[in-house]
């Protein structure tokens, strides 16, 4: 898969070994469980919908709560982002921010913490503390 729906957390600075520091973003990447799988005969490409956090079900509407069942899930997702099949999981790429969707290409992922879902991104990602960012390998 080409990408995971995150949500930024704020700005850090991590330090090496021998004293240097490095500007990091810090994103919280996930959990995002699958929503729905197109095949190529229906989307022209393989591509897989993931959604990120949950919404109360007195505020999703009809629609979303029924794609939700069908797919399994227990509650309606927040936010639904669709990305193609192929490749690894996101190393260095593009970071696509808010509503507005700029993009920021060639940043890196500086380490990832799997047991808190952390991601830190070496640089500065734009967009408000607490937006919600998708992470995309490069080229896609």
């Amino acid at each position: 898969m080409n990408g995971i729906i995150g949500r930024k957390l704020g700005m850090i600075q991590l330090f090496a070994e021998d004293g240097t520091s490095t500007a990091c973003t810090v994103i919280e990447a996930g959990p995002c469980p699958v929503v729905q799988v197109r095949a190529a005969e229906t989307a022209g490409m393989h591509r897989v919908q993931l959604g990120f956090e949950s919404l109360k079900p007195k505020r999703a509407p009809k629609a979303e709560q029924g794609h939700a069942a069908k797919a399994g899930l227990g509650t309606t997702p927040r936010v639904l982002r669709e990305f193609a099949l192929a490749g690894e999981a996101p190393q260095p790429g593009s970071i696509v921010t808010g509503a507005r969707q700029r993009t920021q290409i060639r940043l890196t992922v500086y380490k990832v913490d799997a047991e808190r879902h952390l991601l830190y991104v070496k640089g500065a990602i734009p967009g408000p503390m607490r937006g919600i960012v998708t992470v995309r390998k490069e080229g896609t």
